[in-house]
């Protein structure tokens, strides 16, 4: 009789702490990484993975990767992604690709030679197809893409088209068109000393929603997109915060000038300083910019119909 007593006591005991854990660890990072991984996860999916467009913001700590899933006029699904983010996290993107069972990527675009925004290319190459990579249009960029053995023999038996991108120039993703607004650079021209001015800043247009993706572009980038470009033509509802919420990035005149409501900051653990910086926030915050940060809400996922768009977040922080 004692022993039964001590076994259920035992039971009744593992119960307690499991409630308790369930209760208050809903809330820390890991334990919603150990529901994701039994695929009980907190993003109601249900809500956007059938709309006409999805753009998730992956979680790749200190580093960027977006996932751009976009319908055509047929119902079929297109697939590009945005940098791949750090060698370190890329099983973070591989398993983004995973969940939404993607198989073939029409682009992968490259915004900058930066390992935190492209490390993470040959694990990707490995787990799926991928029709075209898009590089800035610098001289010998593409060399550098394929210094790699990794990545170059992966290229290779793929038969993966590389292509420089000039702007001006439209991708087709599904339904949506992703326009490429920068590098403004003549032929063959040498990539700059700081590698975070060569980033590819374009718009994502659907309809009449606009999301601004931006690299690592520099606040030197940002004033000729508001020299070269009209206030119309780059205004948009969501920007991704360029260089993670650094300050070199991200200007009161250039967040003024295309006025989103929305922005997204992908950041991590991985740094000093926790981003954005304390000057973006003030920035932000001035002009009522409410804004979206992976290393606090986990994958943020914007879903997009006919008119509307609505924001999702992994974590609800």
């Amino acid at each position: 009789m004692r022993k039964k007593l001590k076994i259920i006591f035992l039971y009744l005991s593992l119960l307690i702490i499991f409630i308790v854990f369930l209760f208050f660890g809903l809330r820390i990072k890991w334990f919603n990484n150990i529901l994701d991984y039994f695929n009980i996860i907190t993003i109601q999916e249900n809500k956007y993975q059938d709309t006409d467009l999805v753009i998730t913001a992956i979680n790749v700590d200190h580093g960027d990767s977006l996932l751009i899933n976009s319908k055509d006029n047929k119902n079929n699904r297109h697939f590009a992604l945005v940098d791949t983010g750090t060698a370190r996290h890329s099983q973070k993107v591989i398993k983004c690709l995973n969940k939404n069972k993607i198989k073939k990527l029409d682009y992968i675009i490259i915004s900058h030679m930066h390992s935190d925004h492209m490390g993470g290319l040959s694990e990707v190459l490995k787990e799926v197809d991928v029709d075209e990579i898009v590089l800035p249009n610098y001289f010998k960029v593409k060399s550098q893409l394929i210094r790699s053995n990794k990545v170059r023999k992966l290229i290779k038996n793929k038969n993966i088209k590389i292509k420089n991108i000039k702007p001006d120039t439209k991708i087709l993703i599904g339904s949506a068109e992703f326009n490429v607004l920068y590098p403004i650079v003549k032929e063959k021209q040498k990539l700059p000393k700081d590698l975070n001015n060569s980033s590819i800043v374009g718009i994502l247009k659907y309809n009449e929603f606009k999301m601004m993706f931006t690299g690592d572009a520099t606040t030197e980038i940002e004033e000729k997109i508001i020299k070269n470009y009209k206030q119309n033509k780059v205004r948009c509802n969501i920007l991704k915060l360029a260089h993670h919420g650094s300050q070199t990035s991200s200007s009161l005149d250039f967040l003024s000038y295309i006025k989103p409501k929305y922005a997204v900051v992908s950041s991590g653990y991985d740094r000093d300083i926790l981003y954005p910086h304390q000057d973006i926030k003030n920035r932000l915050l001035k002009l009522k910019i409410n804004y979206y940060n992976t290393r606090t809400n986990g994958d943020i996922i914007i879903a997009v119909d006919q008119k509307n768009y609505k924001i999702y977040t992994e974590f609800n922080k």
